[in-house]
């Protein structure tokens, strides 16, 4: 599997899914608007289950800030009355600054210790260990 499909898979869709479906919530009247999200939250709740069980995220930060982009998905769609403008771009924008960064920050730092752990086994001849 590439390393962007594989370490950003979920974060795609997330974002895909969510400028989707506010952009869909411009023109659809209110009852749409809690149907159509309380399906699309279902579904991001069960993409978001399998991200976790297939240890997609880098930490439990990393799962907790991918679930508030979820609940925000819920929390519109049940308390906003209207969706009449286009500022939910720039929450899309927050949150890939927030969990984009993360991530990449989590990425810088963790990757040079686990590639010297792997220089070190190699060293001891654990790594051609059966």
């Amino acid at each position: 599997m590439g390393t962007f499909r594989k370490s950003w898979w979920f974060s795609a869709v997330l974002l895909v899914a969510y400028l989707g479906i506010f952009q869909i919530w411009l023109w659809v009247p209110r009852a749409a608007i809690v149907s159509s999200g309380l399906v699309s939250v279902t579904s991001l709740c069960w993409l978001w289950k399998y991200a976790w069980k297939t240890r997609y995220f880098r930490n439990r930060w990393d799962a907790l800030a991918h679930l508030a982009v979820i609940l925000d998905v819920l929390l519109e769609a049940t308390l906003i009355p209207a969706h009449g403008h286009l500022g939910f771009y720039w929450c899309a924008a927050a949150f890939v600054g927030v969990i984009g960064g993360y991530r990449v920050t989590l990425r810088d730092r963790v990757a040079p210790r686990l590639q010297m752990s792997d220089a070190s086994s190699i060293a001891s001849g654990a790594a051609g260990s059966p």
